[in-house]
């Protein structure tokens, strides 16, 4: 093998260096020694030069033996270099590893010097001196306006209340209690704790995190005081590793401690113990008891939501947290804790303070509030100064309260005793108007927003349960049939077996009639096709955000398809029907416009255009709009008129969908419906969650109706919904419709059971078949047989020979035949039963029988303005014995009104109002051969709802008075000179208003109806 070239160019090189470098340090040693012993030196020098000039020649001989050994060219020399074998070899080599020490060596230093650098870097950003009490490092006030960025709504929590004392005093107890809830090894760890962050790091991951986080208290303070923002990065966390670090080589433990509780956020607007305990308790902070002082430390990890909305969870993570905490070290005793824990400190809480003087919407204010402190942090938020401009329209907010207001009367009399609304800009997801109690400052409860807290929907739930059925699959549409038939349900703990609030099972009806009519078990269905998780998902992408908050697993709750068993937000219900009004497209809901900062800095702006998200098929979403603005198909049509639910103030007829809800122990009462453009909903209840006495739509429609004809008035009206393409008309199977119609137990505007021969389905829609029918008869349903000319209208039916029922699922399904054993026993013919020989003749019913007959009822007062009747039928009888009798107003059964007889004779019921005006009573009579007679109708003006009277002082002497807006035949009735008829002219709102002079009025005033003797209150003359 050749030598490499290289290798001959290092030797060749090699003596002449070696010889210049000699004499080279030769001449330099000489001209530096001086001494006698010169020559010796010199020689022990030479022989020390010449070891290592033979050593240096030794490595470059050994230098180019080894480069003589490598390939030609560059590249290759670097791949073979490159060999994993030789790279290992050459790091553990004796040059491998002096290369390595040198480099270890660099890095070393330059770490050092980067970490002096980077530690004198932040260190200048510690506060001088944080001994200092004479002041509070937090404290500019955050300032919530309307829309328009004119009226002032509040000025938040910003104001803080601090009051810096001495760590001495403050309560040991304080101290303790903090130490043991926020950081145990604060007087061992140099600034930050490893051991702390690792287990918080654990708790996290393991989703059961409950107690104190990885911050120190040093930690938490460079955070309150020292970092200004609210940035969260890997940058972030180093210069707060770092600024604690330096705190502590700069102050000792008892410094930064007293620095920290002076700067601690307590709760409300109080920072810092000595602000806290005064706020609070109303004494020094060196007089906290342990269970007050216990009580601050739980609240530190989130004082805004402890104090304002969980107040249970306050206590319990003192209880059960920091008084353990503080036992185990050594703090307190066991016997200490344990009394400390009985003490109801709540109840010594100060209630003569008003944080909240001279604000305006207070509920949305707080809200808004709430929102921007899970974003920016209440620390950060408060100190700040941010000008914040909210969407609330401050003249529709106005309409609200006053809608509310106005209600309030029929709520109480309801005997629940709280509202709530919510209304949003369908267009924008902008909330204008938020009212979240009956008021602010309603003694017990006011404080308390019932609009942000989840409460069972009733069924107000049940649009989410069809639309998810509609896009489940491609069988449904607003005219499919579902049957309407009490059904047990396995696979969800115990049976499940739902009853509807009329307790009737009409049979099949359409999902148009089953959603207007608010039926319990087509919604129950639909959930379970669709899917229950399915179904919430829907409702969740739709704007329910905060989604159900359940006992259990919601997903495994069937009864939440009926609004039990789990709970929502209205102000999110409120979003959620605001996008089907969207046509399925949910936008972010929106509560602020802008932010600025203390300098004008606009940080925030939310006033473009929305962008959204399409949650849900434009064509669904028409679908469930045109079946919620169906006046004729609603159950809630009596009270739409009545309230004038889908009317403005000029009588003009407003596009409105509209669910209404009410829960299975009727203490939720939810009125929700929208326009294109706004979504209200209504919500009443009681504090203590007790059942209310009156139909919940007599209480929830005046507050909404209102409302809502208030924000359309002087407007355009607004345009129905655009009907999306592909939506189409299907006319029904005929053979089926006859089916359902002798299995349908009622009729309803013409329809059977809702069922009519078209409806409107999306595009993808594809029909069950229902039936093969090879013959159709008409049966007496008493006798079983064929039915003849004297065959009563009430006992035919219409039978199907052949005919096949298709229940709502597949025979796949585990409750299969829990779904169709209550189909066949309504259905019969539709199983496959034979029909009646030609030769079964209904004989039980002749045309010479003698039909039964009833009297016009007589309704009479008990005694004048009391509401409660006493209406009266007589009854004969015919042929046949008698069975039934039902005394029924406007055509529906009234409660009590239900008889099982079997004689004629007088029948009487005591009936108490609950509607007003001119009423229609008839009664009906039904034999045992289901021969039936109904009386002439008897119309009656009926008095319910008694009416308030007011008086007011107007100026010149003058009294305005103020009642209902009643029907003519009413007088004034005072102690002075001014009795006489009463007129409605002029009306503010729905109230009539008469000013009359004081003198002639007297010293009381009152009306009363000329014919029944009814009067209002009696008033005294202020």
């Amino acid at each position: 093998m050749k030598k490499n070239s290289n290798a001959k160019n290092i030797k060749a090189t090699l003596s002449p260096r070696i010889k210049e470098t000699s004499a080279l340090k030769k001449v330099k040693l000489s001209k530096s020694r001086k001494t006698k012993s010169r020559r010796q030196d010199v020689k022990l020098h030479q022989h020390l030069l010449a070891r290592y000039n033979s050593r240096k020649e030794a490595r470059l001989r050994k230098k180019a033996e080894y480069y003589a050994t490598l390939p030609k060219g560059r590249l290759k020399r670097t791949l073979y270099r490159m060999h994993p074998k030789r790279v290992a070899r050459f790091v553990f080599s004796r040059e491998g590893l002096m290369l390595g020490l040198r480099v270890f060596g660099i890095s070393v230093l330059l770490g050092v010097v980067a970490l002096f650098v980077v530690f004198a870097y932040f260190r200048k950003d510690l506060p001088k001196n944080i001994t200092d009490l004479k002041s509070c490092s937090q404290g500019q006030k955050t300032s919530y306006y309307d829309r328009t960025g004119e009226i002032l709504l509040w000025r938040g929590e910003g104001d803080v209340d601090c009051q810096p004392v001495a760590l001495a005093d403050m309560n040991e107890f304080l101290k303790e209690a903090v130490i043991a809830a926020e950081d145990q090894s604060f007087y061992d760890h140099p600034g930050f704790d490893v051991k702390g962050l690792t287990n918080a790091a654990l708790s996290n991951a393991s989703g059961s995190g409950s107690g104190r986080g990885g911050s120190t208290i040093t930690q938490q303070y460079v955070k309150l005081a020292v970092l200004n923002d609210n940035e969260r990065s890997i940058n972030r966390k180093i210069k707060e590793l770092i600024l604690a670090i330096e705190l502590e080589r700069s102050y000792d433990k008892d410094e930064i401690l007293q620095a920290y509780l002076n700067e601690i956020s307590f709760g409300s607007v109080y920072n810092g113990a000595e602000a806290a305990a005064r706020g609070f308790f109303e004494k020094s902070a060196k007089d906290l008891t342990l269970d007050e002082a216990a009580t601050f430390a739980a609240a530190i990890q989130a004082p805004g939501s402890y104090w304002d909305d969980d107040q249970e969870g306050l206590i319990e993570r003192r209880n059960n947290y920091v008084l353990e905490e503080m036992v185990s070290l050594g703090f307190v005793t066991r016997e200490e804790a344990d009394a400390a824990k009985q003490v109801d400190t709540l109840a010594k809480v100060s209630k003569t303070k008003n944080k909240y003087k001279d604000i305006k919407a207070p509920h949305f204010v707080l809200e808004v509030q709430r929102q921007l402190e899970e974003e920016f942090g209440t620390t950060n938020l408060r100190r700040q100064g941010y000008k914040v401009i909210t969407t609330l329209d401050m003249a529709k907010q106005q309409m609200a309260e006053e809608s509310i207001a106005n209600g309030m009367a029929k709520v109480d009399a309801g005997n629940l005793n709280n509202a709530a609304l919510v209304s949003e800009e369908v267009a924008t997801g902008q909330v204008v108007a938020y009212v979240g109690s009956r008021d602010f400052n309603y003694p017990g409860f006011g404080e308390k927003n019932v609009a942000g807290t989840p409460r069972s929907p009733g069924s107000s739930w049940k649009p989410y349960d069809f639309a998810a059925l509609m896009k489940s699959s491609e069988n449904w549409g607003a005219g499919s049939i579902m049957y309407d038939l009490d059904t047990t349900w396995s696979g969800f703990g115990d049976a499940y077996k739902p009853k509807d609030y009329d307790f009737l099972q009409p049979g099949p009806v359409s999902i148009r009639y089953a959603l207007g009519g608010s039926r319990n078990t087509p919604a129950i269905k639909a959930m379970y096709i669709a899917g229950i998780k399915e179904t919430q998902d829907l409702a969740i992408s739709m704007g329910l955000k905060s989604g159900l908050n359940c006992a259990l697993d919601c997903t495994q709750i069937l009864s939440t398809a009926i609004g039990d068993g789990g709970e929502i937000r209205l102000d999110e219900n409120v979003h959620g029907y605001a996008t089907f009004s969207r046509l399925g497209k949910n936008i972010p809901q929106v509560y602020v416009l802008k932010i600025m900062d203390s300098k004008g800095k606009v940080i925030r702006d939310n006033t473009a255009e929305p962008v959204g998200e399409q949650v849900l098929d434009p064509q669904i979403a028409y679908i469930m709009s045109d079946m919620l603005s169906d006046v004729n198909a609603s159950y809630f049509r009596g009270s739409r008129n009545w309230a004038g639910a889908n009317r403005d103030y000029d009588d003009r007829t407003i596009p409105t969908a509209i669910k209404t809800g009410t829960t299975d122990r009727s203490d939720n009462g939810w009125l929700m419906g929208y326009t294109t453009r706004y979504a209200t909903g209504v919500w009443i209840g009681h504090n203590e969650n007790l059942t209310a006495t009156n139909f919940m739509e007599q209480m929830t429609s005046p507050i909404w109706s209102e409302f809502m004809r208030r924000m359309h008035e002087g407007q355009e009206i607004p345009p129905r919904w655009t009907q999306p393409e592909g939506i189409k008309t299907v006319a029904h199977d005929n053979a089926f419709y006859a089916l359902v119609k002798g299995a349908c137990t009622g009729v309803r505007n013409g329809n059977v059971c809702g069922y009519g021969q078209s409806d409107i389905y999306p595009s993808w829609y594809t029909p069950r078949k229902s039936t093969n029918s090879q013959e159709k008869v008409i049966v007496d349903t008493v006798t079983g047989k064929r039915a003849t000319d004297c065959t009563p209208l009430r006992a035919r039916k219409e039978v199907i020979g052949g005919g096949i029922i298709v229940p709502e699922i597949d025979s796949s399904d585990p409750n299969y035949r829990n779904f169709m054993a209550p189909i066949q026993a309504r259905l019969k013919s539709g199983t496959g039963e034979a029909i009646p020989a030609a030769t079964e003749i209904d004989t039980l019913h002749q045309c010479s029988d003698v039909k039964p007959s009833v009297t016009t009822p007589i309704v009479n007062e008990v005694s004048p303005g009391s509401g409660v009747y006493e209406i009266s039928v007589t009854v004969t009888g015919g042929t046949h014995p008698l069975q039934n009798l039902y005394i029924k107003m406007n055509g529906q059964t009234l409660a009590g009104g239900a008889f099982d007889i079997s004689s004629g004779g007088t029948r009487t019921i005591t009936w108490t109002a609950d509607t007003a005006g001119n009423q229609e009573f008839t009664a009906e009579v039904v034999d045992t051969a289901l021969y039936d007679a109904t009386s002439a109708p008897a119309t009656v003006n009926i008095f319910s709802i008694q009416f308030v009277l007011t008086a007011t002082t107007e100026p010149g002497n003058q009294i305005k008075l103020s009642w209902d807006d009643l029907t003519s035949g009413y007088t004034l009735v005072t102690s002075g000179s001014a009795s006489g008829s009463v007129t409605c002219a002029p009306k503010e709102g729905s109230k009539c208003t008469e000013i009359i002079p004081k003198a002639s009025l007297g010293s009381t005033v009152k009306i009363v109806h000329v014919d029944s003797g009814r009067e209002t209150n009696v008033v005294s003359v202020p």
